[in-house]
Parts: C-alpha cells; structure tokens; sequence
C-alpha cells in the first residue's frame, strides 16, 4: 500500500513542471522541511486540520505512509491573499484563477519530533480573449508561504497537546 501510494504521489507531481525554478534544490529543502516538536500522531492530524481551516480538499491521505496530498479551490488571480499576489505574475491580461496543490510527507524523528516535508505548487488557468488558457504548473518558492504553513501547523500541534492536558 506504501508503494501504491507513493507511486500516486510521485505520478501527480511528475506533472508539475519547475522548470523556471530559481532555487537550488538544497535551497527548496530549506523551504519545504521542517522539524516540529510533536508527535507523528499530532503533527498529521493537526496539518490535516490546518488544511481544511485553509480550505483545502484532501485527495489522498495515508497515515501509515505519512502522505497527504490535497488541493484548494479556485481563487480569482485578484484575491488579496499572498499566493494570489504569487499567481498575478503569471497571468498578464485576462480572467484567470489559480487552485493550489500540496503535498506534504511526515517522518518520525523520535516520539516527540517530526520531520514535515510541505511542497506547494500553484496550477493558474483561465479565459484570455474568449479562450481557455492554462498558465501552467509551477513551484511556490517563497519563503513566507512555507513559514506561514508551519507556523500555523506547529499552533495546530500545541492546541491539541493543551488540549489533552
């Protein structure tokens, strides 16, 4: 079933191009990985919590592998958010929304530790002069969309914890 699912994983990704990427893969690691403190147990069912507070569709989770992949809605390229700012880049003239992907894998360091790898993709599409137009696929690479994702997973983590207490 791991494999299976890995294999669905690295399938979907196969299709979203970085090529335009700007940073190093090692500079993408600094982005994407984190190490929380908090159990594995914890830190999945809180990411997956901070996903649906984000509004977020789970497509696929799995617990045993430490995978979830999930996407959001459409977003008009004008939403104020930080990642729409993100998409206007790529959309010149034209009506276009954007959905956003992530996948996010969970590794146990030790029963109070997590390592969290978080990739975040942006998928722009939409109509330009009458006709449908897809921007394409590219990597979120800034910095300040990552902190803020881990930022609000490690507050998921110690809500729970307190919680429990």
């Amino acid at each position: 079933m791991k494999k299976l699912c890995m294999l669905v994983i690295l399938v979907l990704m196969a299709g979203c191009s970085t090529a335009g990427s700007t940073l190093t893969p090692l500079q993408r690691r600094a982005n994407e990985c984190k190490r929380l403190e908090g159990s594995f147990d914890d830190a999945f069912k809180a990411t997956l919590a901070v996903l649906q507070d984000r509004q977020y569709n789970i497509k696929t989770s799995d617990y045993q592998a430490g995978i979830i992949y999930a996407e959001s809605d459409l977003y008009p390229a004008s939403d104020p958010s930080v990642l729409s700012k993100l998409a206007i880049a790529y959309t010149g003239p034209g009506d276009y929304q954007f959905r956003m992907k992530t996948t996010i894998t969970f590794e146990k360091v030790t029963d109070k530790i997590t390592n969290i790898r978080l990739t975040v993709y942006k998928v722009l599409s939409g109509m330009n002069n009458g006709k449908d137009v897809n921007k394409g696929t590219g990597l979120v690479e800034e910095p300040k969309v990552y902190q803020e994702w881990y930022a609000e997973i490690q507050k998921e983590i110690f809500r729970r914890v307190q919680l429990r207490q």
